[in-house]
């Protein structure tokens, strides 16, 4: 199985796992990106690369999550898997349920649909 990296969303309480190629990927387009200063892009580096951590799987196959984000969201018990795109996230069931309804509502309003 592929090493999956966890690391906390920038805008909303869910973790982000992803296979650790993805965020090398997104790292090294950040990296490739003239138009940031080096000194910045140093810095995301940085940030990212301190917040994400290694989540090896169990003996019976279970992703271990890192505890202090499990902590800081609230993820023991019960959790929500949502996809999205190249990464999943883990969110809090209740949490997760108040978000979704907001997105439904922009849905609704054609702020979230994707032109053909």
């Amino acid at each position: 199985m592929e090493r999956m990296v966890a690391l906390p969303d920038d805008f909303q309480p869910c973790l982000r796992v992803m296979p650790a190629a993805v965020l090398d990927m997104e790292l090294a387009k950040l990296g490739a990106d003239a138009t940031q200063a080096e000194e910045l892009k140093a810095e995301k580096f940085r940030f990212y690369s301190y917040r994400a951590f290694e989540c090896p799987l169990d003996k019976q196959g279970r992703l271990l999550l890192p505890s202090a984000y499990v902590e800081r969201l609230n993820l023991a018990g019960a959790v929500q898997l949502v996809g999205a795109f190249r990464h999943f996230e883990i969110w809090r069931p209740e949490v997760w349920q108040e978000h979704f309804q907001q997105l439904q509502a922009a849905h609704a309003a054609g702020a979230l649909r994707i032109k053909q």
